[in-house]
């Protein structure tokens, strides 16, 4: 999936040039012209930017870095993050470029800095690869931190593994090794007294879930579908599907049966019911959706799979249902949703 957010650090390549003062005289070093761009500050132009860029080293990288923190304007700091997107790969440059990178994109005030410095991060596997996991376990922004994690998983490499199990492991699981580690955060960070606490947002376990399920054992990924995330749950259980269905069914059965499971993962139980058992599921299936509590989401998902599997018999008895004086309003609605796409049997 290309993510909007990760286009914005290359659309910033695309901007029409603000009304700046004219160029500077043209400087043959470097510290010349850093010197000079900090005396026009905000009223400097791109293309003396652009200039400094060019020089590709360490002391273009810093000079830059220098300048950022002199800049006033929101779209000044997005042209230097720009240039600092640029470095990557440059040896001895690319560090200190990406460590400003990630200091704004965890730190600015600015939405569009904090997101465009991110995309410059996550465009490829390199250094930035390493930048994006430091921000998954900084206390920054809870969406930066989530778009940091998708980046870092679409350019996952097989040495990330360990991490991402690090991630999916319940925060009670962490927080007890957390104890017996003093200062250790399990994030690829450190964590000291007074420091802020960082927790697994449920987006960022799943995510890692996504990444590491082909990984996982079939038995692992069953042991997943009892976590206490709703999320994770159903992730596990639509990988365990994948890999072996019958044991995939075992876990659908008791998750469908629960009612205050979400009605998305019945939905997702219900759907590997219906692959596994067939018209052996189907009685469970209308008990469900013509109960009163039952939700719309999982009544409709229901009614649909239904209409697929139903027999003559069955059909009958739901055309007897919606004609029936006393049948109530959610029983009439599951039958005729059924009924809709099904030829009659007479």
């Amino acid at each position: 999936r290309t993510s909007m957010i990760a286009l914005s650090c290359l659309a910033l390549f695309a901007l029409p040039g603000p009304s700046y003062s004219h160029s500077l005289p043209f400087q043959d070093d470097v510290a010349t012209l850093v010197e000079a761009l900090g005396r026009t500050r905000d009223g400097s132009s791109r293309e003396d930017l652009e200039r400094l860029v060019e020089f590709g080293n360490r002391d273009a990288a810093l000079g830059l870095v220098e300048l950022y923190d002199r800049m006033d304007t929101t779209l000044m700091r997005l042209e230097i993050v720009r240039g600092l997107g640029r470095f990557d790969g440059i040896e001895e440059a690319e560090q200190p470029a990406f460590q400003k990178l990630m200091d704004v994109a965890t730190t600015a005030e600015s939405r569009d800095l904090r997101l465009a410095a991110l995309s410059c991060l996550g465009r490829g596997p390199g250094i930035g690869h390493g930048f994006l996991q430091r921000i998954v376990a900084s206390p920054a922004d809870d969406e930066v931190r989530i778009e940091a994690m998708r980046m870092h998983v679409e350019h996952a490499q097989p040495d990330d593994e360990d991490w991402y199990r690090t991630i999916l492991e319940p925060e009670e699981g962490r927080r007890r090794k957390s104890d017996k580690k003093r200062g250790g955060s399990g994030w690829g960070g450190e964590e000291g007294e007074g420091e802020l606490q960082v927790h697994a947002l449920p987006d960022l376990r799943v995510l890692a879930l996504g990444a590491l399920a082909s990984e996982l054992s079939p038995r692992e990924l069953l042991e997943t579908t009892e976590d206490s995330d709703p999320d994770v749950r159903h992730v596990a259980l639509a990988s365990l599907w994948e890999r072996d269905p019958k044991l995939a069914a075992r876990r659908a059965d008791e998750l469908f049966a629960r009612i205050d499971e979400p009605a998305s993962n019945r939905v997702l139980a219900a759907r590997v019911l219906a692959d596994v058992k067939g018209k052996r599921a189907l009685n469970d299936f209308v008990d469900v959706g013509t109960k009163l509590v039952t939700r719309a989401e999982l009544r409709d998902a229901l009614a649909d799979i239904v209409g697929e599997l139903a027999e003559d018999s069955l059909v009958k008895k739901l055309g007897k249902l919606v004609g029936r004086e006393k049948a109530d309003v959610h029983e009439r609605v599951f039958a005729l949703r059924v009924l809709r796409d099904v030829e009659d049997p007479d």
